[in-house]
């Protein structure tokens, strides 16, 4: 069996230019980190605690700042734990629509919000969940749950009785959404493919986990990037293993 530090030295070295391509793709201070990130997962070193940059999600000034006016669309909400960080931090927001597949997960997001509801006096519409994922199309998807319980596998397209609806967010959001999360288990290049029309109309901001794959780590600015070459991109290190590293799109 091949251990993922072998596998991520051998992605690393034969697409070697491409990384190189994205790390041109970020602002300066990114670069260090990323090289850094890289070398750490090749090497199967642990990254250097000088690496860890606080909360997922709020990892740059412009992501803490309150916007009465901000929809965001949280993919992969899990039990809405950022969610709750993101309404205690900015107060205002206009409307919070996370997105849930696993049933257990969603049964607690609800419960959640029921909660942030009743205690921020929210309306109804303005904390929305919804029992699904995101891909590049709209369509129905079986999960299977995982045995460690952090939530579901998603396996095939199923019949409409048994299977979960997947959308696109193009699809979903056709009016649009001021920020854009996602940490959905190497979904997330599908969904920003998914999304294409509604980020170039719109612009949103957008904080997405680049981690689950090496792939992953320069595959996704780059396609952002060739959506909206304006974007300013950033990455940055929330874990002191090696998850949690976002890529943040402004």
């Amino acid at each position: 069996m091949i251990s993922n530090s072998l596998l991520d030295a051998a992605i690393l070295k034969l697409l070697k230019q491409e990384f190189l391509r994205t790390t041109e793709l970020l602002d300066l201070d990114s670069r260090t980190i990323y090289e850094e990130l890289l070398a750490n997962r090749a090497e199967a070193n642990t990254p250097d605690d000088s690496l860890f940059a606080g909360e997922s999600y709020f990892g740059l000034p412009s992501f803490c700042r309150c916007n009465p006016n901000d929809i965001i669309v949280d993919c992969g909400a899990y039990v809405g734990d950022s969610a709750e960080r993101y309404i205690w931090r900015m107060e205002q927001l206009k409307k919070y629509i996370a997105i849930e597949p696993d049933k257990g997960n969603f049964h607690a997001l609800q419960r959640r919000f029921a909660r942030l509801r009743e205690e921020w006096n929210f309306s109804e519409d303005k904390l929305i969940a919804l029992n699904g994922g995101v891909d590049e199309t709209t369509h129905k998807m079986y999960l299977e749950t995982r045995v460690d319980g952090l939530g579901s596998i998603a396996c095939k397209d199923s019949d409409l009785e048994n299977g979960i609806p997947f959308w696109a967010i193009d699809d979903l959001f056709p009016n649009g959404y001021t920020f854009l999360k996602a940490d959905i288990e190497s979904y997330e290049y599908r969904m920003i493919c998914g999304a294409k029309n509604s980020i170039k109309k719109y612009r949103p901001r957008i904080a997405v986990c680049i981690y689950h794959n090496m792939i992953d780590m320069y595959s996704i600015p780059q396609l952002i990037h060739s959506i909206d070459p304006s974007y300013c991109l950033s990455v940055r290190h929330h874990s002191y293993g090696y998850e949690e590293t976002v890529l943040y799109a402004y």
